[in-house]
């Protein structure tokens, strides 16, 4: 029996994170990720063997054989706040004091880039679909919104 990668090995996966407070009351977050493509099997669509399945590999090909494309991401969130009191009775806080009332408003970009993460690869050979993707992962999505802390 010919094997292959156990599992849905990635060979390799890297993520990077950035976060800037450097202007007063915002905060910037950018993350990317990006991963090597998921193994799948290369199956013949038929019951070569004859035990009743339809997952027969063509002969001398492996377990895990076949290999999505690479897929990557980068996300961001931008962050303003407004510190609006410290205790029930301040109205503003006094420089130096701690916030115990803030306001947040924030954008949350999912897929900045709306690049297309594929996926759904057919390894059935008398497949129209075979080695193709037939989904696209988590297109560009945008978030707005606002948190009140205390």
């Amino acid at each position: 029996m010919i094997g292959g990668p156990a599992g849905p090995i990635i060979r390799t996966a890297s993520t990077a994170t950035l976060t800037s407070t450097q202007v007063r009351n915002v905060a910037v977050n950018v993350s990317w990720t990006a991963s090597d493509g998921f193994v799948y099997n290369e199956t013949t669509g038929f019951d070569d063997n004859q035990d009743g399945l339809l997952n027969d590999r063509p002969a001398g090909v492996g377990l895990r054989s076949l290999r999505t494309a690479p897929q990557s991401t980068i996300n961001t969130r931008v962050t303003y706040t407004w510190t609006l009191a410290t205790g029930a009775s301040d109205v503003r806080p006094a420089p130096g004091a701690l916030a115990r009332y803030r306001l947040s408003l924030f954008v949350n970009v999912t897929n900045l880039m709306n690049r297309a993460n594929l996926g759904g690869y057919s390894g059935v050979m008398t497949s129209p679909f075979f080695e193709q993707p037939t989904v696209a992962f988590n297109p560009r999505r945008i978030d707005v919104g606002m948190n009140i802390s205390f």
